[in-house]
């Protein structure tokens, strides 16, 4: 007898692979949910600029040549 699969093997392979993802997935977003979105809550509030205040307006020329 030779080690071949059959059709019928490889979907019930895949059916039980595309399982085992769904069941990673759940896991993970039942695990986020968990939490309640307290890893924010001790940080400081967002900066209010990016930058610095602008000391000059930029100036732009034209190469030429």
């Amino acid at each position: 007898m030779t080690d071949e699969k059959t059709p019928a093997d490889a979907e019930e392979t895949a059916a039980d692979a595309r399982e085992a993802t769904k069941a990673k997935f759940r896991e993970a977003l039942a695990h986020k949910q968990k939490r309640g979105g307290e890893d924010h809550i001790d940080r400081d509030p967002q900066q209010a600029t990016s930058h610095g205040p602008v000391s000059e307006k930029r100036t732009f020329r034209r190469k030429t040549g």
